[in-house]
C-alpha cells in the first residue's frame, strides 16, 4: 500500500510553504498541530508558535517539553485584566497589543531571520485577527510567507463556524473566507468529526454539536494540495493516536458505486389492447402472397431496353431552317 500523502506532508517529503488547517467545533485541529510541531522537532526544525487563544502554559503542558518551542503570546495582554509582560523570555515574547498586526509582523520576521536552521511557524488561530480586519490579516499572513523559504513553512489555523465577517456591508466585495485561504494557501486541510456522516450516505436528522464532538483520540479530514506544477492533490485521511502518542495516519478509501440491478419487466404486446385486428388470418396472408405487383411483371419480359417516339402534329423535320418555328 503507498504511503498517505498527508504522511509525506507531516514529514517533510511533500514541501508546502502555507498549511491551512480549517477546524469547527465539531473537531478540533490541536492533534493535526501537535504531530506537525513534533515532527518538525525530529527534523531539527526551529518552532515557533504564535498563540491568540490558548495560554502558553496549557500549551506547554499539552506539548513535549524537549521541543523547545519559541512562543509569541497574543493571548495574554487579550484575555488578562492588565498587560503582562514580566515573562518575557528568549522562549517566550508577549505582544504589548495583541490586535496589532504590524508588531506581530515586526517580532515574527525578526525571530525566523534570526535563526540559521529551517523553521515551522505556527499561527494558531487567525481567526480573532480576521473578526477585527480581513484585510489586514491576509496581508499579514501573505508578507511572513513572501519571507519564508524552503524548506520552511507556516502552518495558520482557523475556525470554519466562526461568522464571516465578510458578509457584512463594510466588506461585501471580499470573497469568503474559505475561498480567500483556498487560493492563498498551498495546502487546504479542512478537518472533521469521525462521525461526521458525509453528504453522500445522509439519511437522517444530524444534530450539529454531539457528545462525541471533538474527539481527543481520532478524526478525518479533507486535504488539497496544489504543487508547482500546477497539479492539485486531494485526499482523505483518518488519523488516531497511537499507544505512544504520535498519531497514525490511514487513507479513506471511496466506496465502489455498485448499478442497482435493472428489473425484468415483461415486453408489451403493442396490439394487445387495440380495438381492432391487425393480425392476418392464414386465408389473407396466402391471398397476399398470390398478388403480382406490378413492377413485377417487368421482370418477366425478358426484351432489352428501346425507347420508342411517336412524332407530333407538330413536329418539323425540315433541316433548312431549324429556327422557322421561332417567328424571328
Amino acid at each position: 500500500m503507498s504511503t498517505p500523502f498527508f504522511e509525506k506532508l507531516l514529514s517533510g517529503r511533500e514541501y508546502s510553504p502555507l498549511i491551512v488547517v480549517e477546524s469547527t467545533l465539531e473537531q478540533s485541529n490541536f492533534l493535526l498541530l501537535k504531530e506537525f510541531v513534533i515532527r518538525a522537532g525530529l527534523s531539527n526544525r526551529r518552532v515557533i508558535w504564535l498563540t491568540t487563544e490558548n495560554s502558553v502554559a496549557s500549551l506547554e503542558k499539552d506539548l513535549p517539553g524537549e521541543l523547545r518551542i519559541v512562543y509569541v503570546d497574543a493571548y495574554t495582554n487579550v484575555y488578562a485584566k492588565k498587560n503582562d509582560n514580566s515573562r518575557q523570555s528568549p522562549s517566550l515574547y508577549v505582544l504589548k497589543n495583541a490586535s496589532d498586526l504590524k508588531e506581530a509582523e515586526v517580532l515574527l520576521k525578526k525571530l525566523t531571520q534570526s535563526t540559521n536552521v529551517p523553521y515551522t511557524l505556527v499561527l494558531d488561530s487567525v481567526s480573532s485577527f480576521i473578526r477585527d480586519s480581513p484585510v489586514k490579516t491576509f496581508k499579514f499572513i501573505k508578507n511572513i510567507v513572501d519571507e519564508t523559504k524552503e524548506p520552511s513553512n507556516v502552518i495558520a489555523t482557523y475556525h470554519a463556524d466562526v461568522p464571516d465577517p465578510t458578509g457584512s456591508s463594510g466588506y461585501s466585495a471580499l470573497p469568503h473566507i474559505s475561498s480567500a485561504f483556498s487560493q492563498l494557501a498551498s495546502t487546504r486541510v479542512v478537518v472533521k468529526n469521525v462521525l461526521e456522516q458525509d453528504p453522500l450516505d445522509f439519511e437522517g436528522p444530524q444534530e450539529y454539536i454531539t457528545e462525541s464532538s471533538n474527539s481527543l483520540a481520532t478524526g478525518k479530514c479533507e486535504i488539497e494540495h496544489k504543487r508547482k506544477s500546477g497539479k492539485v492533490v486531494r485526499e482523505r485521511i483518518i488519523f488516531e493516536v497511537t499507544p505512544t502518542g504520535g498519531l497514525s495516519i490511514s487513507t479513506i478509501v471511496d466506496k465502489p458505486v455498485i448499478p442497482e440491478p435493472e428489473s425484468e419487466t415483461p415486453e408489451v404486446d403493442p396490439m394487445a389492447n387495440l380495438s381492432f385486428n391487425l393480425n392476418l388470418t392464414e386465408e389473407q396472408r396466402k391471398a397476399k402472397n398470390e398478388v403480382v405487383l406490378p413492377y413485377l411483371k417487368t421482370q418477366e419480359n425478358e426484351v432489352s431496353g428501346a425507347i420508342y417516339y411517336e412524332p407530333d402534329e407538330a413536329d418539323d423535320f425540315d433541316d433548312e431552317d431549324p429556327d422557322e418555328d421561332l417567328n424571328i
